[in-house]
């Protein structure tokens, strides 16, 4: 044989095959720092290995260990009647949970109505409802006939002192508002009346005395004003409406005939 035959024979013989061997990962060696001992444990292996004598106190504390240490993490929750009373109350009452609860009160002045919130009212009386015998259910309908039944009745004391203050003399919140937008729109007028009248353009003279100061507009014209402003912006909504059909007729014929449709402007 030659020699070229006989070389790669030779390296198959002397070369071994590779494996690929398993590495086991070590365990973590936990050291006596680690070891979760407690402290009879270590003076028992102290003792045993003689490197101290033997404590007073050791054969007392075998014979009387100290207690099991739970180490509680948390505190027990606690838990009331009320709050199941609550919850139910804010369940059916979703919106109430849009009213804020105010802790603290420096002005003990101010009413029982307006430091309590009405979830913790309604759970107050329904809960001395149920200390008396009755059911949650029936306790609670009964409290929410109450609380109806007084919102009536305040309904009824409002509106009867609303129209004796009105008999006196007093005026509405409503005309109170009614009265100040009527004098925000005078002054807008007058406004633009006399920059239309210093540029020289037409405004209205029967707004202004002979000598040129500001009279105002009455309620009957500012009614007038009013419906005919809407008048001129009704007819100018039809205006713009006949001109965007004309627009849209014509974008169709020009499109049947083939032709590009001209820019609306």
């Amino acid at each position: 044989a030659c020699c070229a035959c006989t070389v790669p024979a030779i390296r198959a013989l002397t070369m071994p095959k590779l494996k690929a061997w398993h590495v086991p990962v070590p365990k973590p060696i936990i050291t006596g720092r680690k070891t979760r001992t407690t402290l009879m444990q270590r003076v028992g292996r102290l003792i045993a290995g003689g490197v101290i004598p033997k404590p007073v106190w050791y054969e007392a504390a075998l014979a009387h260990p100290p207690p099991i240490k739970l180490n509680p993490r948390k505190p027990p929750k606690l838990s009331f009647p009320e709050d199941e009373l609550r919850a139910t109350w804010m369940r059916r009452n979703p919106a109430a949970s849009m009213i804020p609860k105010a802790l603290f009160h420096d002005d003990e002045m101010l009413p029982r109505g307006g430091r309590v919130h009405p979830a913790d009212a309604f759970v107050e009386r329904q809960a001395e409802l149920m200390r008396s015998g009755k059911g949650e259910e029936e306790a609670y309908r009964q409290v929410l006939d109450e609380q109806r039944r007084q919102a009536s009745i305040a309904e009824l004391e409002t509106q009867t002192a609303r129209q004796q203050a009105l008999a006196m003399g007093a005026t509405a919140i409503d005309e109170q508002a009614r009265s100040a937008s009527s004098t925000v729109r005078q002054r807008l007028l007058r406004q633009l009346a006399e920059e239309a009248r210093s540029q020289g353009l037409p405004y209205p003279r029967r707004w202004f005395d002979d000598r040129g100061q500001w009279r105002g507009v009455g309620p009957k014209q500012l009614s007038e004003l009013q419906k005919e402003t809407r008048a001129a912006l009704d007819a100018a909504d039809e205006e713009t409406g006949l001109v965007r059909e004309m627009l849209g007729a014509v974008d169709s014929i020009t499109t049947e005939d083939g032709a590009t449709p001209p820019e609306a402007h």
